[in-house]
C-alpha cells in the first residue's frame, strides 16, 4: 500500500525531503531530496513495498544512470529491512554521494592533465599531478603480532578490503570474488584477480583491463561467503562496521 509509503516518508525527517505527492491526487506517494549538485526523485507505486519504488536522479555533473542502478541494487537488498527507506537514504548520503563527487573532480583533474600534456609536451618531465600520484604501498601485517580486538563501527572502505588482500600473506587473492554494479545490467561478479584496481580513468581498457569505480563494489566473498558487504555493513576481514570478528580468528565460522 502506498500509505505504507508515505509513513515511512513522514518517519525520515530529513530537512532536504519534500513530498510532491501524499495520495491526495492519485494512489501514488511522490517525494524528492534536493542537494547543492543535483535532486533525486523517488516515486512509490500503489504496491509498494511489495513493488519496488523509481528513483529518477537528476544531478548535473554526476552519471544519473549509475545512480539509478546502484540504487536499484541496494533497495533488493535492503527492502526487507524495518527502516528500509532511512538506511537507504543514508547509504545514498552518506556513501554513494561522496564517492560519485570525489570520483567526478578525479576524472575532471586526470582530463585536465591530459589535455595540458597533449599541448606542452616537452614538459612532462617537470609537471607532476596530484591526481596521478600513485597511493603508498600498504606495508605487509607482522605475522608474530597480535592483532588486537578494537570495535570501530566505522565501516572499513573497498579500498581497504581491495590492499588488505594483495598484501596480507594470510589470504589468496584467487579465494575471492567482487560483487560489483554494472551501469548497465546490475549486480555482477567476477574474479578478484581479474581486476584492475588502479585509478579508475587510468584503466587502459584497449589494454584487456578491466576495473570499475571503487563506489560500485558492493561486497567481497572469500571462498563462496560474502566477507565485507557495504550495503548492511557488514566486514570480517577487519572487524568494523556491524561486524565484531574476522576470518583470521581461529573459532571463526559464518552465521
Amino acid at each position: 500500500m502506498s500509505v505504507t509509503a508515505l509513513e515511512e516518508v513522514y518517519q525520515e525527517q530529513r530537512v532536504n525531503l519534500t513530498i510532491i505527492n501524499d495520495l491526495s491526487e492519485n494512489e501514488r506517494v511522490s517525494v524528492s531530496y534536493a542537494y547543492s549538485d543535483g535532486e533525486l526523485f523517488i516515486d512509490f507505486p500503489e504496491d509498494y513495498p511489495e513493488e519496488s519504488p523509481l528513483f529518477y536522479p537528476k544531478f548535473e555533473k554526476l552519471d544519473d544512470q549509475v545512480i539509478e542502478v546502484i540504487l536499484k541494487t541496494s533497495w533488493e537488498r535492503f527492502k526487507s529491512d524495518t527502516f528500509r527507506l532511512d538506511r537507504l537514504m543514508e547509504d545514498f548520503e552518506q556513501s554513494l554521494l561522496p564517492e560519485l563527487r570525489q570520483e567526478q573532480l578525479a576524472s575532471a583533474e586526470s582530463r585536465k592533465a591530459k589535455e595540458q600534456t597533449a599541448t606542452k609536451p616537452h614538459e612532462d618531465d617537470d609537471i607532476e599531478y596530484e591526481s596521478s600520484k600513485k597511493l603508498p604501498k600498504a606495508v605487509p601485517p607482522n605475522k608474530n603480532e597480535k592483532p588486537k580486538k578494537v570495535k570501530n563501527p566505522k565501516l572499513k572502505t573497498a579500498e581497504d578490503v581491495i590492499r588488505r588482500i594483495q598484501w596480507d600473506e594470510q589470504l589468496d587473492s584467487t579465494e575471492f570474488i567482487v560483487g560489483y554494479v554494472d551501469r548497465f545490467v546490475g549486480l555482477q561478479e567476477k574474479q578478484f584477480d581479474e581486476f584492475s584496481f588502479k585509478n579508475f580513468v587510468d584503466v587502459d581498457f584497449e589494454k584487456q583491463e578491466f576495473g570499475v569505480p571503487q563506489h560500485r563494489i558492493q561486497y567481497f566473498k572469500w571462498r563462496g561467503h560474502i566477507v565485507w558487504d557495504k550495503t548492511i555493513r557488514m566486514d570480517y576481514i577487519f572487524g568494523s562496521g556491524n561486524s565484531d570478528k574476522t576470518i583470521f580468528e581461529p573459532d571463526f565460522e559464518f552465521q
